[in-house]
Formats: structure tokens, sequence, C-alpha cells
């Protein structure tokens, strides 16, 4: 299996803290957001729609694993929930029927 994920420290506000996570102060409050599924059991899911991959993602990640926790994904309202993600500097995510492209990429729109 091979997963994408983000590795987050959050702070009190619930907003993730990277400069705890890069000094390394706060390890024991480290977890990693898990958002795609890109293989399983040797089969390269890219190619199929996010809400598909997503789909096997929530089912392999039913009961709770330490120190991993599935994102929340947020159907409907894309380019505002997009935008508001990019004022805030939090990660954005892509679009429901989109397939996984590999490789660089634009930056997101500021």
């Amino acid at each position: 299996m091979v997963i994408d994920s983000e590795a987050v420290i959050q702070g009190p506000d619930g907003v993730t803290n990277f400069e705890a996570l890069h000094a390394r102060t706060r390890n024991s409050e480290a977890f990693a957001y898990v958002f795609d599924l890109l293989m399983l059991e040797g089969r390269d899911l890219r190619e199929m729609p996010w809400h598909e991959r997503r789909g096997e993602l929530q089912r392999i990640f039913r009961r709770s694993r330490a120190g991993l926790m599935v994102s929340k994904a947020i159907v409907g309202r894309g380019p505002e929930v997009y935008q508001a993600a990019c004022r805030m500097g939090l990660e954005a995510s892509c679009r429901s029927g989109s397939m996984r492209r590999t490789g660089r990429r634009r930056s997101r729109p500021g």
C-alpha cells in the first residue's frame, strides 16, 4: 500500500504548525493526515477518480491507526474552499473526479 499523507502538529487553534514540526520540539504530538491512496496490493490507483480512491482509503482506515488520521473531505463549494485554504496558508486539495498526477506541478494560486 502506498498512501499520500502529511505529518503535522496542530496548534491550539486546530491549524497545523509547521514550525513546531520542523523544530522537532513537540514530536510526541505529531501525526499524519492521510489524504490519498496511490497503490494497493500492487495496483496503481492514480488513474482512478479521487472519490473512488477516497472510498478505498476510508475502508482501509475505518478504524483509527496510531499516528494516522484520514483527512476530512469537503464536498461542494470547491473554488470557495480552495481559495479559503490558500488564504489561510493550508494545503488545498483536488477535485473529486480528478486523477492523480505525478511529477512537478505549478504552484497553487495566491
